[in-house]
């Protein structure tokens, strides 16, 4: 791997950095959640994680829609090291199961009981079941060298370029309301989010159908 600058916070900490912990961090138009609360969901969801066997380098995929669950997921597996796949809620469950074979995680996290998804042998779990009450992931080392996100079908994002991306959206040259990409796009997706919170704005994920957008302004 070429040598990225890691300058500034780990994508992981992003949660737990806000100068205002009651500032509003994640909207979702169904509920929102203040940097106090996505710390604390992020850290019960990687007990979670961690109770099922998740470690470093370990691969959850999620079917699950834009919404908070998401962003906490993504941020609670990276609290162990580990790398999320987003895969597409809409998908055909077949097509779903294929691609859960193809990647082979180590656990599925889906949204919708109704939708009946093969995952083989690979354990599958609801994601209201995942969250941990009270609990507390092991202590993990923040590693930027770990990779973050898996896109299907190959392509993985590592913390440090991770990172880059979100110092270079960041940027006062990049217009801090532009839409993001859909879930469908993991990467966009991650450095919507992170960029919202570096700068203590909130993330306004899902609204219209497939978009994400972050107020990257502070919150006042």
């Amino acid at each position: 791997m070429d040598r990225v600058e890691t300058q500034g916070p780990h994508p992981a900490a992003l949660p737990f950095l806000a100068d205002d912990p009651a500032a509003c961090a994640i909207a979702d138009g169904r509920r929102t959640l203040t940097y106090s609360q996505l710390g604390g969901e992020t850290l019960q969801m990687a007990a979670g994680l961690a109770a099922r066997g998740i470690v470093r380098h370990r691969v959850v995929a999620a079917v699950l829609p834009e919404g908070g669950e998401l962003a906490s997921i993504m941020f609670a597996c990276w609290q162990l090291g580990a790398a999320l796949c987003p895969l597409d809620p809409e998908l055909d469950p077949a097509e779903a199961g294929r691609r859960v074979a193809g990647l082979s995680p180590a656990l599925v996290v889906v949204g919708d009981a109704r939708v009946a998804i093969d995952t083989g042998a690979v354990p599958q779990i609801h994601v209201e079941r995942l969250v941990a009450v009270g609990g507390q992931p092991p202590r993990t080392e923040l590693r930027f060298d770990d990779v973050a996100l898996h896109a299907w079908p190959a392509r993985a994002l590592r913390h440090a370029e991770l990172a880059a991306l979100v110092r270079h959206a960041a940027t006062p040259e990049v217009a801090p309301n532009a839409p993001g990409s859909s879930v469908l796009q993991p990467t966009d997706f991650a450095v919507s989010v992170c960029r919202a919170l570096i700068a203590g704005g909130t993330a306004v994920v899902g609204g219209s159908p497939g978009r994400l957008s972050a107020r990257a302004g502070p919150n006042r």
